[in-house]
């Protein structure tokens, strides 16, 4: 993982989580 480079899908919606 790349830190927030990456793009999670949940429930069909795609957020970037702050980490």
């Amino acid at each position: 993982m790349k830190g927030a480079d990456f793009t999670l899908y949940k429930d069909g919606k795609e957020f970037k989580p702050v980490m």
